[in-house]
């Protein structure tokens, strides 16, 4: 019995992974990730959390991020203001902070 519901909360995070993945540039809540996975959001982020280490939010963050040094790495020419709409950043100034925040360079 454990063991299928281990399967299937690990389902509906991989679901809500997935559309994570697929979503990177949308700003996306918690609750609709949530409704994605067919989780109440409370549920969804006290599971995501247990599971991943970290908040919805932080994860999905850092994989922006990341996708975005990504795309930098395989096309330096890009424009950052470009990138950082793109990537689902409001401003040039808030991907930069981010962005050094987390890979500690601008």
């Amino acid at each position: 019995m454990i063991k299928k519901r281990n399967d299937k909360i690990r389902a509906q995070l991989e679901k809500a992974l997935l559309y994570m993945e697929a979503n990177l540039s949308e700003k996306l809540t918690a609750r609709e990730i949530a409704e994605h996975a067919h989780l109440s959001p409370f549920h969804f982020q006290r599971l995501f959390s247990a599971y991943m280490g970290e908040p919805v939010s932080h994860f999905f963050l850092t994989r922006r991020l990341e996708k975005s040094a990504q795309i930098l790495s395989e096309t330096p020419e890009t424009n950052l203001l470009e990138l950082a709409l793109d990537i689902g950043f409001e401003t040039h100034s808030s991907f930069s902070k981010s962005f050094k925040k987390h890979f500690g360079i601008s």
